[in-house]
C-alpha cells in the first residue's frame, strides 16, 4: 500500500496539477476532433449547393500537342533563388498551335532532353495538369 502526503496523489503530483492535465487532454481531444471532422467534411462529395462546388478548369487535364522547339534556356546553379549545389536547371521553350492561336510553353527538362531537342525540332508533347510528362520526336 502506498502512502500519500496531504494534497498529493500517489504519483507525487498535486490534485490541482492533475486536473490541469485532464483539462488539457479534453481540450486537445476536442480540437483534434474538430480539425479532423472538418477535414472529412471538406473532402466528402455530398450534395451541396453549386456555389460550394469547385468549378472545373477546362485548361487542366491531359492533352497531346504537336509543337516546335523555339528556344533552349539554362539557369546555372544559384540563379533564381536555387542553391549552388546541383547542375542547374534546363528549359525548353515550345510553340504549338491551339485552334486559331499559337501558344508558347516553357517547361523544365532533363539535361538529356535539353541536348537531344535542338531549336527547330518537331515534337509531340504530352501535358498533364500543366506539367510536361513526355516529349517524343515527330519524323
Amino acid at each position: 500500500m502506498t502512502t500519500t502526503h496531504p494534497g498529493k496523489t500517489e504519483f507525487g503530483r498535486s490534485a490541482k496539477a492533475m486536473r490541469g492535465v485532464g483539462v488539457l487532454f479534453v481540450v486537445f481531444g476536442l480540437g483534434a476532433g474538430l480539425v479532423f471532422g472538418r477535414a472529412s467534411c471538406a473532402t466528402s462529395s455530398g450534395s451541396g449547393t453549386s456555389a460550394t462546388k469547385k468549378t472545373r478548369d477546362p485548361s487542366r487535364g491531359y492533352q497531346t500537342l504537336e509543337a516546335t522547339v523555339v528556344g533552349r534556356e539554362y539557369e546555372p546553379p544559384g540563379s533564381g533563388g536555387t542553391s549552388y549545389a546541383g547542375d542547374g536547371t534546363y528549359y525548353l521553350v515550345f510553340e504549338a498551335r491551339e485552334g486559331e492561336a499559337n501558344a508558347s510553353y516553357r517547361f523544365p527538362v532533363t539535361r538529356a532532353q535539353y541536348q537531344r531537342y535542338v531549336e527547330g525540332s518537331h515534337v509531340q508533347l504530352s501535358i498533364a495538369n500543366h506539367d510536361l510528362r513526355d516529349i517524343r520526336p515527330i519524323r
